[in-house]
This record gives structure tokens, C-alpha cells and sequence, in this order.
């Protein structure tokens, strides 16, 4: 009885939905006071491949905060000096790319790509109209990770 009882448990958490088969990664979003000139951002989190990310343009992804796409994994209106903690759940092809929605960007700034071996929390900072990545375990001299000094801003 207990090993039908076992394999059933066994079989029940390997099924997607059923015990949290999903992988997710724990995504904090930090916002300065000053974010985006104290205006809300909308802010995706997004499935793709590192070519895709190269060439879309920022009013390509704009367009997907209105009417998101499959390759959307989160989408929310984020508010200056309000903290968010979302799940993202991990695509299985492709990276995480975050994108925030600045009135005026600065540079390329407004969009990073996550590194394919992803810590299992990341946040990110948004500052005046750029953003940037930390975690504890994040990579030195990863793309778009945090300064010290400027944290974002």
C-alpha cells in the first residue's frame, strides 16, 4: 500500500501544474523615486534568443505591453519607489530579457538580457530612465549588472 501510495505522489509532482514543476525565477523590481521623472514604466519580462534581442526595436517591444505576444512572460505598470517581487516563469527555449518602458530611454539601457545560467533571484533596478541587474550570485562583469556607485541611476 504504501509504495502505490508513493508512486502515485512520485507521478502526481512530475505532472506539469501538479507540486511545482514549473521553474521560476524570483524577479524584485527596485524602483527609484525618481524613475522614469516619477512617472509609472511599464515593465515586461520576456522568452527570447540573443539574435532577437539585437535587433528589436523599443517600439517593438512598446507595442507588446498593450497587446502581449507569446513570447511575453510578465507584464505590470510599475510605480516610482514601490518594490514588486514577481515570478517569472522560465522559458524553455530562449532567456529572459526584462524591458522597461522609459518616456526617454538612456542609450540601450532600457532593455537587458539575462545570462542563460540564471541565479534563482534577480533584481532590478530602475532608475531615472535606465535600468540594471543584481543578484548575489550574479556573474562579475556580467551585461547590464549594477554598478556600485550608481546603482541604476
Amino acid at each position: 500500500m504504501r509504495v502505490a501510495v508513493l508512486m502515485f505522489l512520485g507521478v502526481a509532482l512530475a505532472l506539469p501544474g501538479c507540486g511545482g514543476s514549473t521553474r521560476e525565477l524570483r524577479l524584485t523590481l527596485a524602483p527609484a523615486a525618481d524613475m522614469n521623472d516619477a512617472r509609472s514604466c511599464y515593465v515586461l519580462a520576456r522568452a527570447v534568443d540573443g539574435k532577437a534581442f539585437s535587433t528589436e526595436s523599443y517600439d517593438d517591444v512598446a507595442s507588446m505591453a498593450m497587446a502581449p505576444d507569446e513570447s511575453v512572460l510578465s507584464a505590470l505598470a510599475v510605480l516610482p519607489g514601490v518594490r514588486q517581487v514577481l515570478m517569472v516563469p522560465l522559458p524553455e527555449k530562449g532567456r529572459v530579457a526584462i524591458y522597461a518602458l522609459f518616456k526617454q530611454p538612456e542609450d540601450e539601457a532600457w532593455r537587458l538580457l539575462l545570462p542563460e545560467e540564471l541565479p534563482p533571484e534577480v533584481e532590478i533596478r530602475l532608475g531615472r530612465s535606465r535600468m540594471c541587474w543584481t543578484s548575489g550570485s550574479a556573474p562579475k562583469g556580467a551585461t547590464g549588472l549594477c554598478r556600485q556607485r550608481s546603482e541604476g541611476r
